[in-house]
């Protein structure tokens, strides 16, 4: 593989990566083997900073980053992780990483992509300058999530608001979403901790199932956390994980990061393994209840239910937003009745959302919000027709 210039490239053995567990400790490695800061291009004309001695030494399971290197900011981050490390007194993050008699004193590429419990300095990724503090902070929600140096354990209430703090940050920013996905992956590889790993695991799976990377990491997570989900040494509930993430991945890349930020019941339900449920209503009146959680999309929910009646054709159906004007307890004729196709894309739990800030909208009124499924009134096909 030839990333970013020639004489930068990589061979490796698969099988040795996918037999890599997430939660091993950091493997043994003289300290030369990747370079320090003083290795690093400085010049910032360029998109990419890639290490001049990058070689096929790097570890198997950090080999699938090296396509993203370019979108990291190598050359400062370690610049500026060495003197924090330094000047911070945190002498002993050396002491613990270093396999050598001597020890080493400088950090390296592998620990930037790898698990840490000090605080980031600065971004990972190459992002604009006004979000770089954010960041940081983020960081901090990651390593206070995972339980790292948080001195009491974290009720579940708490780990619940800070994912909610990570969604309030990151659905309106794509470059933070990206950064956000950077730093929860980096706290995923050689983690020596499994309860750290299991935590970061979650929350890479809470975040995926939000909102997607870009194109670039995106390719990168979904090959990772397949990688991960399948290798036989990993432990089971971060094998598990890892599948759930992929599978989110999957939805949110194709159908887009939520409009609005997840409900607290999304995310609990998201973390106990559990879906919630909602009422579909039919044009008779019946019903039935559909399961979904905080990635299921209209499509998915139309899919569910045409299992349930088993309705073998529904290209040509869908769910529809009915409103309905009421008067005291009766509603009023159905020509008051508005019916408005969903795209298939749409989260259902955004739906939802809309739904609630309608009613809180039109408060001296009231209104009926329910989903209908429906025939479209016309087929795919007669779109062209006019």
């Amino acid at each position: 593989m030839m990333v970013g210039s020639p004489g930068i490239s990589t061979q490796y053995d698969k099988s040795k990566w996918l037999s890599l567990s997430p939660t091993d400790v950091t493997p043994a490695r003289p300290k030369t083997q990747l370079g320090s800061a003083e290795d690093y291009d400085s010049d910032c004309s360029e998109y990419g900073q890639i290490p001049r001695t990058l070689s096929t030494s790097l570890l198997p399971e950090l080999a699938g980053t090296i396509p993203l290197l370019e979108k990291f900011q190598v050359d400062s981050f370690i610049k500026l992780m060495q003197k924090q490390l330094q000047t911070g007194g945190k002498r002993g993050f050396f002491s613990r990483r270093s396999v050598t008699p001597q020890g080493r004193d400088k950090y390296t590429i592998e620990d930037m992509l790898c698990f840490q419990r000090e605080p980031i300095p600065t971004s990972l990724l190459r992002i604009n300058n006004d979000l770089v503090s954010r960041a940081v902070k983020l960081f901090q929600v990651i390593l206070r999530y995972m339980g790292i140096d948080c001195g009491t354990n974290l009720s579940y209430q708490e780990q619940i608001e800070l994912v909610m703090k990570l969604y309030k940050h990151t659905l309106s920013r794509a470059e933070l979403r990206d950064e956000v996905f950077a730093q929860i992956s980096k706290q995923t590889r050689n983690n020596p901790d499994r309860t750290y790993s299991v935590k970061a695991w979650e929350l890479l799976y809470s975040c995926a199932s939000a909102f997607p990377p870009g194109k670039d990491v995106a390719a990168y997570l979904l090959e990772y956390a397949h990688d991960v989900a399948h290798a036989q040494s990993v432990d089971p509930e971060i094998q598990s994980l890892a599948l759930n993430t992929w599978n989110a991945l999957k939805h949110t890349i194709k159908a887009g990061p939520r409009r609005t930020v997840p409900s607290l019941e999304e995310i609990e339900s998201l973390l106990a393994g559990r879906k919630l449920t909602i009422i579909v209503f039919f044009l008779d009146e019946t019903f039935e209840e559909v399961h979904y959680g905080m990635a299921t999309s209209v499509a998915d929910a139309v899919e569910e239910l045409a299992g349930i009646i088993k309705l073998s054709m529904f290209n040509t159906f869908s769910l529809f937003e009915c409103r309905k004007m009421l008067t005291g307890s009766k509603a009023l004729d159905n020509g008051n009745e508005e019916y408005i196709a969903l795209d298939d894309n749409r989260y259902i739990g955004d739906v939802l959302a809309d739904f609630k800030s309608a009613k809180e909208r039109n408060k001296g009124e009231i209104l009926q919000y329910k989903l209908v499924f429906k025939k479209r009134l016309f087929r795919e096909s007669d779109e062209a027709i006019t």
